[in-house]
């Protein structure tokens, strides 16, 4: 085994090379079979040269092949145990088999054993690059399904059905659902099937059946589509497919190429492509977009200047309105539910409400995972809303009533054990709710506040010569150890040491 010789085999090139594996037991026929394939297409690189199916093996477990040319009656393994081999390991590399005339059954045997093809030796160059034309269309293809993506094979009519189509064709993204990489139920699966036969009848009748191509990309709910037209008709089509969408589909974002695209060029376009419908897309709405749409982002500012709209006199009319918006400015899946997060805890922190935002979590997750119309979502919120909040009570108009009422409470029920919950239980709002009210009066939270009463009657407990351990018990404290540790903290010294 060793690596062909580089002045005669090998040179580095601009583009992307193919790389080859000879397999040949003689040497003579193995260099002119080096110089055959690097003379009929030059983006062949033999790298690898073998003399035996022992080395052949061995560079195949270590290396990365393209392409395989395989003499069938070679030492060790012959080439027909390398291809079953090749086969069970489930190797991409695409094999070549090399025969003389008075092998011919066993090159028959190898295509049915998943060969490429088979070359009779000694070479003829017009069948060899002929051979080699068609496997520089499947290695192409190969690549390109790996950087789209696609999780089924594409279509060999993209690549070898020239006369037909040409060698170039117009794309699309399209984004089902509303939300990119949204997950997906039982019954939003049934849906993408529908949304799909949909999308294939539509084109079927406009297009034609054979003029299009229609795959799976990388997540469930994406899908890639090639078109072969000769004009800018297939804009026309696909802008009706979205504005003729039953509304009771799924939500389509489209976005596509304006101009035919060459099938080197696919993979970079497509990318921008699927950024573009990924960036634009709005929950539960239909988008047609072009690939010279600029890719907007949601920014922290549009979201906080919404969220700044909520105020203490907000009603749930006034909400909705806001929650709207919100939604508006967020493409993804995640940034919906990042800023569905915020919105909620902006609300239960500026309006009377009964909940924080863990206690509503999972059925708001629930609701937005699960909802693909706009309206249907609006009416969600607006039912979990009014749950949530008083906003179908009149909210008592003096705040500092409230403020009052807590310290009150909290000066007379010092020595209990004090938590957002009993907040929440003897007042009847959200703790972030009568935080915020009682922060605004007394600048500082009712737990500093409790804090500060209970370090004032323990110093006062202490003047009474009353033993520390008592002390931190008619506190509200149950350990003495963290009482001392709070009391020194709070006054610098520890109440062992408070001045009688």
């Amino acid at each position: 085994m060793k690596m062909a010789e580089q002045p005669l085999y090998w040179e580095a090139r601009q583009m992307r090379e193919i790389v080859v594996l000879v397999v040949e037991d003689e040497r003579p026929i193995s260099r002119t079979i080096c110089r055959s394939i690097q003379n009929a297409n030059p983006k062949f690189v033999v790298r690898y040269v073998a003399y035996n199916g022992s080395e052949a093996k061995k560079i195949l477990d270590s290396e990365k092949v393209d392409i395989a040319f395989l003499d069938i009656n070679i030492p060790i393994y012959d080439g027909l145990w390398l291809l079953e081999y090749m086969n069970k390991r489930g190797l991409s590399t695409r094999a070549v088999m090399l025969t003389g005339y008075q092998e011919f059954a066993y090159a028959q045997a190898a295509l049915k054993n998943q060969a490429f093809d088979y070359l009779l030796k000694p070479l003829n160059m017009d069948s060899l690059t002929e051979v080699l034309n068609r496997l520089e269309s499947e290695v192409e293809r190969t690549l390109l399904q790996e950087q789209l993506g696609i999780t089924e094979q594409l279509p060999r009519k993209l690549f070898q059905s020239k006369d037909e189509f040409g060698d170039v064709c117009f794309i699309a993204c399209i984004f089902l659902g509303g939300t990119a990489l949204a997950p997906l139920t039982a019954g939003s699966l049934l849906q993408l099937e529908r949304a799909d036969e949909y999308i294939n009848i539509f084109l079927q009748r406009t297009v034609g059946e054979s003029k299009y191509w229609l795959c799976k990309g990388h997540a469930e709910t994406e899908r890639i589509l090639f078109i072969h037209k000769d004009d800018l008709d297939y804009c026309r089509h696909l802008k009706v497919l979205v504005s003729e969408k039953p509304a009771d589909l799924l939500p389509v974002t489209l976005a596509v190429s304006k101009e035919k695209v060459s099938i080197n060029k696919i993979a970079p376009v497509y990318k921008k492509l699927k950024q573009i419908a990924a960036h634009n897309m709005r929950y539960a709405v239909d988008s047609f977009l072009s690939s010279n749409k600029n890719i907007t982002v949601q920014t922290d500012e549009k979201l906080e200047f919404s969220l700044s709209k909520i105020t203490g006199n907000t009603t749930l009319e006034g909400l909705l309105s806001i929650y709207g918006e919100i939604v508006n400015n967020c493409n993804t899946r995640e940034m919906l539910l990042e800023a569905t997060k915020k919105f909620i805890i902006k609300a239960v922190e500026k309006l009377p409400a009964h909940i924080d935002y863990i206690s509503i979590e999972k059925e708001l997750y629930t609701i937005l995972e699960n909802t693909w119309d706009y309206d249907v979502l609006q009416r969600s919120m607006q039912a979990l809303l009014k749950e949530c909040f008083y906003l179908h009570r009149e909210p008592r108009e003096n705040k500092a009533e409230i403020a009052d009422e807590i310290r009150h409470y909290l000066e007379k029920n010092y020595m209990y054990t004090f938590s957002n919950k009993v907040l929440e239980k003897i007042f009847g709002y959200s703790s972030f709710y009568l935080r915020s009210i009682f922060r605004d009066i007394y600048g500082k939270s009712p737990n500093d506040y409790l804090l500060t009463v209970r370090m004032e009657k323990a110093k006062q407990l202490l003047n009474q010569k009353i033993a520390v351990k008592d002390v931190a018990e008619a506190t509200g404290y149950s350990d003495a150890l963290y009482f001392s540790k709070v009391f020194k903290k709070h006054f610098g010294y520890n109440p062992s040491e408070h001045p009688q």
